[in-house]
């Protein structure tokens, strides 16, 4: 059954399209079509955009009206990501009250992670087609489902294991078009320090997208599909004190059950300093997205 959280992230998606048509036909009527890529927008009638610092790099080289349609350069927002989704493990090394499991009497099967997270990201387009950025945020979540057991005996372990910590980390963006068409590539790594482990657990995510662009007055308007691929690497170890069990000490390998899962979403742009965007992800993973960015 779908969540909540999918009908909602659907219906706004389906919001954010009625609503940038509402607008442009509040304001007259259809425009030409520009060159559509996530770093292009129809230009503000109000006000000429200014790109500040002469960045993207060789923006003196670009022909005036494409100038004019390309996003504001630099940008600061925030995103609120909730994902549902089951990790496998691989190798582990676990001890109970100090006493080592032999690998053999020991079995970490897979283990379910539900996880709310707001990121702040500031970028910036050092060139007409290269978006970077950096990231730092907070999560929390739950674990659920652990499948664990001891010599074919079962481990009385907790229904849900509550968790939060710190995220950090970089990326790039590369983004092109051709007449309404457009596509991206993102990259980033990040690490997450959790409150249930030692250390900082890295994490490489890429997501290819492609879509269609429309215009009007003051809202450009971005429907696309694409996917999603999540890269977990590195140990994870740490202790856990267990009611029933005692202290749990762990050293253990994670990955998702499956790294890549498919999107769907919409970028809408106000007036060039506002852009929203919704995304919905869906397959052995499933999240939900909401992002506000200011551009200046």
């Amino acid at each position: 059954m779908r969540s909540c959280a999918t009908y909602c992230v659907l219906g706004l998606l389906v919001g954010l399209m009625f609503a940038a048509d509402w607008s442009a036909r509040a304001q007259g009527a259809d425009v030409g079509s520009t060159p559509a890529s996530l770093q292009t927008a129809a230009p503000d009638v109000d006000q000429k955009p200014k790109h500040r610092l002469h960045f993207p790099i060789g923006i003196d080289r670009i022909p005036d009206q494409d100038r004019e349609a390309m996003q504001l350069p630099f940008g600061i927002g925030t995103s609120f990501f909730g994902s549902r989704e089951n990790y496998l493990f691989g190798s582990a090394s676990v001890s109970i009250n100090g006493q080592p499991i032999p690998s053999q009497m020991m079995n970490l099967d897979s283990i379910t992670v539900i996880q709310d997270s707001r990121t702040v990201l500031i970028d910036a387009w050092l060139l007409p087609f290269l978006n970077i950025y950096g990231l730092g945020g907070t999560f929390s979540g739950t674990t659920r489902n652990i499948k664990a057991s001891m010599v074919g005996q079962d481990i009385p372990l907790p229904q849900e294991i509550p968790f939060s910590g710190t995220t950090r980390g970089f990326g790039a963006t590369l983004a092109g078009g051709y007449k309404r068409l457009f596509f991206t590539y993102d990259w980033n790594k990040s690490w997450a320090k959790v409150d249930l482990a030692t250390g900082s657990t890295p994490t490489v995510t890429q997501g290819p997208r492609i879509g269609v662009a429309t215009d009007k007055p003051n809202v450009h308007t971005e429907i696309y599909v694409g996917s999603f691929k999540e890269e977990v690497s590195g140990n994870t170890f740490g202790s856990i004190t267990f009611p029933d069990i005692g202290q749990f000490d762990y050293n253990v390998t994670v990955g998702p059950e499956r790294a890549w899962n498919y999107v769907v979403g919409a970028n809408v742009e106000l007036r060039k300093h506002w852009q929203i965007n919704v995304e919905h992800g869906f397959g052995k993973r499933t999240h939900n997205m909401l992002s506000i960015t200011a551009r200046f």
